[in-house]
């Protein structure tokens, strides 16, 4: 029997645990073709399970502050000395592995902060004697406030051009296509192919969620949830949701610890208001609601579309976040989800949005929602075809 050939999936999250999430769903269904290691730089939530068919490589994390610069977890070392240590624990996993595949989530159109870690792979593969096929996972939708920046596109093509063979994006090409984010990506010669969706759940039908009356707010991972959870607890006790209506608040792993007692102090007594830390299965949470409402991030909002959840997004845009705004309006316009400017809306307009919301049946719309088993049948078939080839392609 053949051994697996082998693959090394680069995963960097900063502000949320969407790259992670989508990274680990990934790297399960590449487990069952490939020898995968996933390398994460990120923090690690802590009611994350790693996937039993794949080898787990924890760098020291570092994350990012919402003013885009980045920031130490857990270390009393300096920035430049943490990414010293980095940057030869990637090249050591590297070298031990030689993978056939390297995969990089998001870099070289994004993550820019990072390529002291994987250009020197990049270099040391163009020179090795091994062919290796080097790939970009990305997801749907780009941040144009990064892609706007001649410097970043020409950073961005550059290194695809001079490195890379092919380009996966995790979307659907009928929904959205990457010119819409990266209008360069014609100067990109290599090949472009579109996934479908990375999603991590069976979907689930036949859901009649008019029986239900609880609204579920979730945060994902609740580093950022503070602002959300202060204007919709807000909204409920002080307009209501409706007759009968209750919030169920779920704030995520990482949310902050100073804010979660403030919320339990503030709001643990408020009648028809449930507020807790986390939860083992946030589906489950959603089958049961009348209306989830959260962020409008990758992971999230695939999750509730795939499983034809009546949702309501809120967009968390910053500096240098501003995809979900994009993300948000394509799925409303879609008849898949509705959405409010969060930033813009009052507590009145959020509960007016949220009552108007809870009759909301999405579309019957179908998308690609198989991303990551579509991610390693083409892999495997790339592979199998042009492995020889990769040794020239990019020289």
């Amino acid at each position: 029997m053949n051994q697996p050939k082998s693959l090394l999936l680069y995963c960097q999250h900063s502000v949320g645990i969407g790259h992670l999430v989508r990274s680990f769903a990934l790297a399960e269904a590449l487990g069952n073709q490939f020898d995968v290691t996933l390398v994460s730089g990120g923090a690690f939530p802590s009611n994350f399970h790693v996937p039993n068919n794949i080898r787990f490589v924890q760098l020291t994390p570092i994350a990012q502050n919402e003013a885009g610069n980045l920031e130490l977890v857990e270390t009393g070392l300096a920035l430049h000395e943490v990414m010293t240590i980095r940057k030869k624990r990637v090249m050591e996993v590297y070298k031990e592995l030689l993978p056939d595949i390297l995969l990089t989530e998001f870099f070289p159109f994004g993550k820019i902060q990072f390529m002291g870690e994987l250009l020197p792979i990049l270099k040391l593969i163009k020179k090795s004697e091994k062919p290796v096929m080097v790939v970009s996972s990305l997801r749907d939708i780009l941040e144009l406030k990064s892609t706007a920046e001649k410097v970043q596109q020409r950073f961005s093509i550059s290194v695809s051009e001079e490195n890379y063979h092919a380009l996966l994006v995790h979307g659907d090409a009928d929904f959205i296509r990457l010119a819409e984010t990266f209008p360069e990506i014609n100067q990109i010669t290599r090949p472009i192919y579109y996934t479908g969706y990375v999603t991590t759940h069976t979907p689930s039908a036949g859901i009649n969620h008019q029986n239900f009356n609880k609204v579920v707010l979730s945060l994902g991972g609740g580093k950022v949830g503070p602002a959300f959870v202060k204007k919709v607890v807000g909204a409920f006790i002080n307009h209501g949701f409706g007759k009968g209506i209750t919030l169920k608040v779920i704030a995520g792993p990482n949310y902050p610890t100073d804010a979660w007692e403030e919320a339990k102090q503030l709001f643990s007594a408020v009648k028809g208001l449930e507020l807790v830390h986390s939860v083992p299965n946030l589906l489950n949470e959603w089958r049961q609601a009348r209306l989830s409402v959260s962020m409008a991030g990758y992971n999230t909002s695939m999750e509730l579309i795939s499983n034809r959840i009546p949702a309501l997004l809120l967009p968390y845009e910053n500096s240098t976040n501003t995809e979900q705004t994009l993300r948000s309006q394509k799925l409303q316009s879609a008849g898949l989800a509705r959405t409010i400017d969060f930033n813009e809306a009052s507590e009145k307009d959020m509960a007016d949005a949220i009552k108007e919301s809870l009759d909301f049946i999405p579309s019957p719309k179908i998308m690609d929602m198989n991303g990551a088993n579509n991610s390693s049948t083409l892999l495997t078939r790339l592979v199998n075809e042009h492995y020889d080839k990769f040794k020239t392609a990019v020289k």
